[in-house]
């Protein structure tokens, strides 16, 4: 039914074929459902949305734009129940024995077949109403202190209606509005926003996954991480003891884990780098993993995805694996330029880190002194080999043990 409900807002036009593949590729990173995906990144309103579920489902909206269960029907279920029948109490009618319930996509049955088990288990004539994942969570997050999702009253605010827009997004980056068009969307979850870029995008395979779990457990979690989580990874990189290339070959024998590489190769960018981050590639995306320097923390490039081919110094790093220079000015680039807080005269040094022919991370930052930045790049290229190959022996130590 995912796939149904793209469908139909692509051939009405509701979305684009950009804003489907998107979704598609965040759905499969993520967990997420699609139409929580859809709401939250602001491809679509509540209402429409809500038009589109009952058309997929063929159950009801309900008949309040901002559905917010009353309190005697929350009395009528605990959080158990709710959880066990995937039905949330809406409004209830004791005189005529009556009681509405909310579901989100997808329901465990047809509308028929789920209006009669929940009302032989309940002992009401049910009737029941479609609303997103984002308005079920939101709503048990009000009425019972309980969600699946984390941070769900940040996600609401400005996408469910009646939920106002003072949430704290200074960490998104926000595009500016000259930069906004069809092809340009801020996305806004937390921990997985796409940079706006221009053209279509290749999907990731799924074959690539299994590599990357040497890096990461997950691309991202299922769900977003608290910032307070997302900033506890700065407090180990925030007094880093740099060390030198000839120190590298020592440094990297002793690792054996993906957060003491990545620690080894920041200690090591850390004298020649303002700001630096660490990139995973993923056949077709680059998508950000770790960060230090200034205010820089991995939740300001945690999660990030854009295109290995096109309108980025990443892309082009990845295609000829250096960049050394002041990226041109695409809406990427400005928005990557502002995440490592570099500066107009600010220059970019970056190279790739491969495993054999294949391309694993993208290493990029703010040189601290723009005029050396051309003398400490043969550095960094041969820094960038050495984790390489400390990559490739940690992934057949893996290997071994699997």
């Amino acid at each position: 039914m995912n796939a149904q409900l793209l469908s139909d807002l692509l051939t009405d036009g509701q979305i684009l074929e950009t804003q489907g593949r998107l979704v598609i590729t965040e759905a499969r990173i993520t967990g997420l459902p699609h139409d929580f995906i859809l709401l939250v990144e602001g491809h679509i309103s509540e209402d429409t949305l809500n038009q589109y579920l009952s058309s997929v489902y063929g159950y009801p909206i309900p008949p309040e734009s901002s559905p917010i269960p009353d309190e005697n029907a929350i009395e009528v279920l605990d959080l158990e129940t709710i959880r066990e029948l995937g039905a949330l109490p809406y409004r209830i009618f004791p005189e005529e024995n009556k009681l509405q319930v909310l579901v989100a996509p997808p329901p465990a049955a047809n509308r028929n077949e789920m209006q009669e088990h929940l009302s032989n288990i309940l002992g009401f004539e049910v009737e029941i109403f479609i609303v997103s994942t984002l308005r079920f969570q939101y709503d048990l997050a009000i009425c019972y202190m309980a969600s699946d999702l984390p941070n769900i009253h940040l996600y609401a605010q400005g996408r469910l209606n009646g939920v106002g827009k003072e949430d704290d997004r200074r960490h998104m980056s926000p595009v500016m509005a000259e930069d906004q068009g069809d092809e340009a969307h801020d996305l806004h979850l937390p921990a997985l926003r796409l940079l706006p870029v221009e053209g279509e995008l290749t999907l990731p395979s799924e074959a690539l996954y299994q590599t990357y779990e040497l890096l990461t457990e997950m691309l991202v979690e299922k769900v977003a991480k608290p910032v307070e989580e997302l900033h506890s990874l700065r407090k180990e990189n925030i007094h880093l003891e740099p060390i030198s290339i000839e120190e590298l070959d020592s440094a990297f024998e002793r690792v054996n884990t993906k957060d003491e590489f990545a620690e080894v190769f920041e200690r090591f960018a850390s004298g020649t780098f303002r700001t630096f981050a660490l990139f995973m590639c993923l056949d077709g995306l680059i998508v950000g993993w770790r960060a230090f320097g200034g205010d820089l923390s991995a939740y300001d490039v945690y999660g990030i995805m854009l295109p290995d081919d096109r309108s980025s110094f990443l892309a082009t790093i990845y295609q000829e694996d250096f960049f050394l220079g002041k990226p041109e000015s695409t809406v990427a680039n400005r928005r990557l330029m502002a995440i490592l807080d570099a500066q107009k005269e600010d220059v970019i040094l970056g190279a790739s880190i491969k495993v054999g022919d294949r391309t694993i991370l993208l290493a990029a930052g703010v040189p601290s002194n723009p005029k050396t930045a051309s003398e400490r790049a043969p550095q960094l290229y041969d820094a960038c080999s050495k984790a390489g190959d400390t990559l490739k022996r940690l992934m057949k130590n893996r290997n071994k043990k699997n």
